[in-house]
């Protein structure tokens, strides 16, 4: 009996070792976790502190400062991260509703969030020959009513 002894022995110090290292990968995991949590807590509140500065700085910083010339290549990203996102809007084939600020599919005619009139850059061209035949009739109708006019006075 020995052996079974020796078997049931060494299972039982295995399944310790086990629930003892699962428990201390555990409590480590909650604990890497934790200390990832405040690390993105405390990158928020830098985040908060730097835009209030930025503000703060925006009002009369010099230009020539570092934090003047941080401030340009702040606003030089945001440039660029509005053009990359109007490329990426072009490529999904979305527009961005003007009023609510909602990206909706090309197709829609309105914006399906608040119902404002969505302009399509085709119908920009659309309107602007649309204006025009209003002002070719307008001066056409001007034209008549000279006519007319002078026709009275003679």
């Amino acid at each position: 009996m020995s052996v079974f002894d020796d078997l049931m022995k060494n299972v039982t110090d295995l399944t310790e070792n086990v629930a003892r290292k699962s428990t201390a990968a555990i409590e480590t995991q909650k604990l890497k976790m934790r200390k990832t949590s405040l690390e993105s807590d405390m990158r928020d509140c830098y985040v908060v502190l730097g835009r209030l500065y930025e503000k703060q700085l925006a009002a009369g910083a010099d230009p020539e400062s570092e934090e003047g010339k941080a401030l340009e290549r702040l606003s030089q990203i945001r440039i660029s991260i509005g053009e990359i996102q109007e490329s990426l809007k072009k490529q999904k084939g979305v527009v961005t509703c003007p009023s609510c600020g909602r990206d909706v599919s090309k197709g829609y005619e309105f914006c399906p969030k608040c119902g404002t009139p969505l302009k399509k850059k085709g119908s920009a061209s659309a309107e602007k020959a649309a204006a025009e035949d209003t002002a070719a009739a307008d001066s056409s109708e001007n034209v008549a009513g000279e006519n007319t006019a002078g026709e009275n006075n003679n």
